[in-house]
């Protein structure tokens, strides 16, 4: 975030910015009322794709205080585009010491690739310099957009597979469509290709492994615990 901050200032997108975070231990403010009410909304609704969530979501408030926006729809829609800000910045931005212990910071475009700071709101306040070089600073078109991989060809038969019978029928089509391509062709490592094909035996060979580790974890346990020493007392 700061990186991404100080960009913005050094390509004059802003004049100043301000980033303020809350004392550890007074973190719960309003959002945190908000969140309760969708939690309790969510509770009670039968969810099974985005469009649900967005819906409990907008719902759960009676005055519309909540509100969601899909980013991106299963489909692989892409609504608000993603970008690796955080491998682009490396190469331009130092790391900021001791980032936890700080709860105030402040970019101003008279000083770009500076970052002023403060512990508290009462200290005083300091500069630390982001670019690793001065000389060097990151351009504004930034990085190239991510596209979404999509779900590979072994997950979607699972889905198909193993999840379509918990899916109300109107989401089946959407959340667990059956694939395109043949299962034959999907590329995983040995165990999981196993649990695709095989789910109930790769299962059964999980339960059995946890059941013996759980008896001899407790073998061992009887076996370190010290016995009693028996006493006896005549009259």
């Amino acid at each position: 975030m700061l990186w991404y901050l100080c960009w913005r200032v050094i390509c004059k997108l802003h004049q100043s910015v301000s980033l303020n975070f809350m004392i550890s231990g007074h973190t719960k403010f309003a959002p945190d009322w908000c969140f309760g009410l969708l939690k309790q909304r969510y509770r009670r609704s039968e969810v099974s794709t985005l469009a649900d969530i967005a819906s409990i979501v907008n719902s759960s408030t009676v005055v519309g205080l909540n509100h969601a926006e899909i980013i991106g729809t299963e489909n692989g829609q892409v609504n608000v585009p993603t970008f690796d800000w955080q491998t682009y910045f490396q190469t331009f931005f130092k790391s900021f010491p001791g980032i936890k212990a700080v709860h105030y910071f402040r970019f101003s475009a008279d000083s770009p690739g500076v970052v002023f700071y403060k512990a508290t709101s009462s200290s005083e306040e300091q500069s630390f310099e982001m670019l690793r070089d001065v000389n060097t600073v990151p351009g504004s078109i930034g990085p190239a957009m991510v596209a979404p991989p999509g779900l590979p060809l072994h997950r979607q038969w699972y889905l198909y597979h193993k999840i379509l019978e918990f899916v109300c029928i109107a989401s089946q089509d959407i959340i667990c469509p059956k694939p395109a391509s043949p299962m034959e062709k999907a590329s995983v490592p040995e165990c999981t290709s196993a649990a695709v094909v095989k789910p109930s035996v790769c299962l059964l060979q999980s339960f059995q492994c946890h059941h013996k580790q759980n008896a001899r974890g407790q073998l061992q346990s009887r076996r370190s615990t010290p016995r009693r020493p028996s006493t006896s007392c005549s009259i």
